[in-house]
């Protein structure tokens, strides 16, 4: 249709060939799942694949959308989420995360690399160094984590740390560490 004339028109006129990426996790945060314009594999959350401990589920999902996305010219997702959903009281990971185990993230976000790979998608892991133990929306405004580098090494980097070299790039995420960075600023 006509997203993927438009992207091959792009890629065309560029000299350079282009990432072309879009944010399609598998639940809520899907750009063309969620859109009423395209038949696509429909998946509720992260954390439901997370629940059933199966890397095989994760490694499927990341198949399926990466198959779609590659059929309609991207090459790029910003994806998987690798936070571990600590919080009750965040609201902007919730269910994106595979869940509260460290181990568990950690394996699920390998096999969805894996998927995104085998159909030929690039991985952008996200949000470094973990959003899943914050209050607040980084979309929203300012978001500051208390926690010391050895308290993130316990827990919110190891999904990054385990598997750093598989993903194709890491997103930052514009979280301030005071007690990392000695200072305010993400």
């Amino acid at each position: 249709g006509k997203l993927t004339t438009f992207i091959k028109s792009l890629q065309q006129e560029s000299q350079i060939p282009l990432f072309v990426g879009i944010d399609e996790e598998g639940g809520r945060v899907s750009r063309i799942a969620r859109s009423p314009n395209f038949e696509v594999p429909q998946f509720q959350s992260m954390e439901k694949i997370g629940e059933t401990s199966d890397t095989d589920n994760a490694r499927n999902a990341g198949f399926a959308i990466g198959s779609y996305l590659k059929e309609y010219g991207f090459n790029l997702n910003f994806a998987p989420v690798a936070d571990i959903n600590t919080n009750p009281e965040n609201t902007v990971i919730g269910n994106r995360s595979f869940g509260s185990d460290p181990a568990l993230v950690s394996k699920m976000v390998l096999a969805l690399i894996d998927g995104l790979h085998d159909a030929k998608i690039m991985s952008a892991t996200k949000h470094f160094p973990g959003h899943g133990d914050t209050k607040g929306d980084t979309h929203l405004g300012y978001v500051s984590m208390d926690k010391t580098w050895e308290e993130l090494k316990e827990r919110e980097l190891i999904p990054f740390n385990d598997y750093f070299d598989e993903t194709d790039m890491v997103m930052v995420s514009h979280i301030a560490t005071p007690n990392i960075s000695q200072d305010q600023l993400p």
